[in-house]
């Protein structure tokens, strides 16, 4: 069995409007670096704030921006992260937390959002974990690469998926 095949993909997920996730998106990256040697494939997918409809909570369009401006830094070249265990063991990362971050967001295109509710949005993103657990992760994985070689695509992405649900 090739080497590459036995390495784990691990996703990570979350919100970058306030929270949790938002203070601990980076932090956890590398603390899946630290302890899975060699991992590559570590994709982030995280929802973040769509155009309209948070009105008097900008807050949440903060706390994203934060974390994008947060997440571009550490994509950069010469930007290292320093970890530092209580049991006094450091790491110093020079590769970004990433190798990929999709964005989930309410915004589609025209007035309405394609998706309407939160629970709308976690229902996409764990379809979207589905498809990369049952097959569809390869074929984007090629198709990547392309991207990639062609400077079509660099760090970060979004989706979108259409799906027939019965009943």
């Amino acid at each position: 069995e090739d080497a590459e095949d036995t390495q784990p993909a691990v996703f990570v997920t979350g919100s970058l409007t306030g929270g949790t996730g938002t203070g601990t998106f980076i932090d956890i990256a590398y603390l899946i670096r630290n302890l899975l040697d060699d991992i590559s494939d570590l994709y982030g997918l995280f929802m973040i704030p769509g155009r309209k409809g948070y009105d008097g909570k900008e807050v949440i369009y903060a706390n994203t921006y934060a974390s994008l401006k947060m997440l571009d830094h550490y994509n950069k070249v010469g930007n290292d992260y320093k970890m530092r265990w209580p049991n006094g063991h450091s790491v110093d990362f020079k590769e970004p937390p990433y190798e990929f971050v999709q964005f989930v967001s309410q915004d589609y295109h025209g007035e309405a959002p394609s998706i309407s509710s939160l629970s709308g949005l976690y229902k996409m993103a764990g379809l979207y974990l589905f498809l990369n657990v049952f097959g569809l992760r390869q074929k984007r994985l090629v198709r990547f690469g392309d991207a990639k070689a062609n400077l079509h695509l660099d760090k970060y992405g979004t989706f979108g998926l259409s799906a027939i649900q019965y009943p």
